[in-house]
């Protein structure tokens, strides 16, 4: 049996064993790496659903932050689902506007030309798909300078106006990470904001 000098690998020693014992051979187990995982619930809505990027407000979709809590090379799968329900009746009546994907942007404001690579090659998200999920390929891998760096994801529809919910998830082996929603000031709340700030300065706490 083990001899628990590894914490991550035993050795099982048998007899020599009749085949009518083990008819189907015998079966190593490979125990997987613990995996850190988690998924944010959203929507495209009428003031959000910007399209991709050949449309001129394909910067108001909504964004997600990822921060990685290491440096270097960290393997991450990258994945934006959405329930097939809700989606189903308008995929069939515009099956190419509503195809879907994501941008992945380095830095914390969407900016495509924020390279990030991927073997060896620049790569700006996923394709768009017309099922109803796609991830990162095998193997993808984000470099981390520092644990300060920022990764903008931005999920998308091909056309503008197709709203619903989606979900995007985020799993990796290697390294602990925060996953939270962007939200970006603007109009009025900007605004209110901005004066709210100010009346703040004039306040006297001494």
């Amino acid at each position: 049996m083990s001899d628990y000098r590894s914490t991550e690998a035993s050795t099982l020693m048998l007899k020599s064993l009749r085949r009518d014992f083990m008819p189907n051979g015998l079966f190593l187990v490979e125990e997987l790496p613990e995996t850190t995982s988690r998924t944010i619930a959203a929507e495209w809505g009428t003031q959000t659903a910007g399209g991709s990027h050949i449309h001129p407000d394909w910067t108001k979709n909504p964004c997600f932050h990822l921060k990685l809590r290491t440096t270097g090379p960290t393997k991450v799968r990258i994945s934006l689902s959405r329930p097939e329900k809700d989606w189903k009746n308008k995929c069939i009546r515009d099956s190419v506007g509503c195809m879907m994907g994501f941008y992945l942007m380095s830095g914390s404001k969407p900016n495509r030309n924020q390279a990030i690579f991927h073997e060896g090659r620049p790569y700006e998200g996923s394709p768009m798909v017309p099922t109803h999920e796609v991830s990162t390929p095998p193997g993808f891998m984000l470099d981390n300078t520092s644990e300060d760096d920022i990764f903008t994801i931005m999920p998308a529809t091909f056309e503008p106006g197709k709203t619903g919910p989606f979900f995007i998830s985020i799993a990796t082996t290697d390294a602990d990470f925060s996953l939270r929603r962007s939200v970006a000031l603007t109009g009025v709340l900007a605004r209110n904001c901005w004066s709210l700030r100010r009346d703040l300065e004039l306040v006297d706490l001494s």
